[in-house]
Formats: C-alpha cells, sequence, structure tokens
C-alpha cells in the first residue's frame, strides 16, 4: 500500500519544535492521543510523533522540492494565484508521513492531514503543501480546512488531497478530470454529462469523489450515478482518452470526434 506523504514548503530551512507541535495537535483535535516519540527498535531515526499506534515522521530538509510538477502548479494557480511564486521562492521542506499499524489510506491521509495542520499552525516559514506530488494548495487553506481533519464523511477536507480540472470536449459540451483521487481509489474520475458546466459541474465531481473515497474501489463498471438528477447515469471503467489512465467515466463515451 502507498502510504500518503506531503511535503510542507518554507520560506526558510526550520527544524520542527515536536513539544509545540503536539501540544497544537492536542488542542486542534483533542479527540485523538498524540504523543512524543522515543527511539527504540523499529523506530525511525527522523523525528518523530505518536497518533494512537501510527507513527508519523516529520523530516526536515534544507533544499526546495526536487523536480517541481508544472503541472501540478498550474492547476494550483486557478485557486492560489501565488502558487507559482511559492514553487519558485521557497527554500526548505518538511515531509510527514507515517508508518505502523494502518486503518487504510484514508485514515492515513487524515492522520497527515491533521499534523500538516498542527505543524503550519507553529511554523511561521510555512508557505505551501504538496501532497503526494500530485496536489499543491497554500498554507493558509490547509490550516483552515485541516481542522477538520476527522470530521464525519463528507465533511472532511478531501479536497486537500484532489484537483478538479475542467476540460471542453467538444464547443457544446464540459467535461472535468480528477487529479489524485486514483491513490485512494485506483482511478481517476472522467465526468462528462450534457447540460452541466461551471460550479454545478464541480460540485457533482466533487460528491461523486467524496463517494468513491469512502467506498474505496467498490465501484463496479455499470454502477450508476445520480450525478444528473432526475437521470441516473451509468458509470465505467475506462481507460482515459486525455492521458491514458484508468478512469472512472461517468456519462457517454467519447467519440472519435472528441478524442481529436
Amino acid at each position: 500500500m502507498t502510504l500518503p506523504i506531503a511535503f510542507v514548503l518554507l520560506q526558510e530551512p526550520a527544524v520542527p519544535d515536536l513539544s509545540a507541535l503536539i501540544e497544537a495537535l492536542r488542542q486542534r483535535h483533542p479527540d485523538l492521543s498524540w504523543t512524543a516519540g522515543t527511539p527504540g527498535p523499529n523506530r525511525p531515526r527522523s523525528r518523530f510523533i505518536l497518533c494512537g499506534k501510527r507513527i508519523v515522521i516529520l523530516m526536515p530538509v534544507e533544499a526546495p522540492l526536487a523536480a517541481p510538477d508544472e503541472e501540478m502548479w498550474v492547476r494550483a494557480a486557478t485557486a492560489w494565484p501565488e502558487a507559482h511564486e511559492t514553487a519558485a521562492l521557497h527554500r526548505a521542506h518538511v515531509i510527514v508521513s507515517v508508518m505502523g499499524d494502518s486503518e487504510g489510506k484514508l485514515e492515513d491521509a487524515k492522520i497527515v492531514t491533521a499534523v500538516v495542520g498542527g505543524l503550519i499552525s507553529i511554523t511561521a516559514q510555512a508557505c505551501g503543501v504538496v501532497f503526494c506530488g500530485r496536489v499543491a494548495r497554500s498554507s493558509q487553506i490547509w490550516l483552515e480546512l485541516s481542522a477538520r481533519a476527522f470530521a464525519p464523511y463528507p465533511d472532511y477536507p478531501f479536497m486537500l488531497w484532489i484537483d478538479i480540472v475542467p476540460f471542453e470536449s467538444s464547443p457544446q459540451s464540459v467535461g472535468a478530470l480528477t487529479y489524485g483521487l486514483s491513490r485512494f481509489t485506483g482511478r481517476e474520475i472522467e465526468f462528462q454529462v450534457p447540460g452541466l458546466s461551471g460550479p454545478t459541474l464541480l460540485d457533482r465531481v466533487a460528491g461523486l469523489a467524496g463517494d468513491m473515497l469512502e467506498r474505496g474501489d467498490r465501484i463496479d463498471d455499470g454502477d450508476t450515478s445520480e450525478a444528473s438528477e432526475p437521470e441516473q447515469i451509468s458509470m465505467k471503467h475506462r481507460i482515459s482518452h486525455l492521458n491514458g489512465a484508468p478512469v472512472l467515466r461517468v456519462g457517454s463515451d467519447p467519440t472519435p470526434m472528441d478524442r481529436g
């Protein structure tokens, strides 16, 4: 299983204050157990804390992220105008990851999200977050949304983990494709339902993405979605004609003209 990993971007190098971080996490998420990690057999060499039985590793790196993903930063800039500036000017980062007995990818992502939020709350140098190398967000939006890391479905902040990007499939039709969802479910969403566009389209895709996160990969080929009321739309396992990745296609298969 691929474990979630986050990169907290810093304007200047900084070493996390674990005592301050634990205090912040206890205030932000008081229902969970947060304690300092102690060295021992089968324990990481890097700095770490404990969330229950889960080990959360924090590894400061005195260098910017290597090989930035330009497409990721373009996606981020649609809602975060300073994204490219942050990508160009950050000078260090802290890697946040988990190890130990896992309750699943979703729960692991919630823990990483909570710890990143706590770290940002005590780190003045934090300027952005990259989640799993696929999704970039500002530190301010991460700080705000991560307070709901352990909220019940559908209120936990899964939009920190995925992007939804509209595309024009034809002059008369708009669709949307997710990025980052496949690490949880094995598939992205490719959504193209006539008559849906703008905020309504994005809301429907986000709702389906949240449902997929809860169900994991248990959406079968041919299941239906109420994404276009009152009609139920078929969901199909396909390979995307946009990026060649496995997708859950909602709506009609593209025509040869759509494929360009």
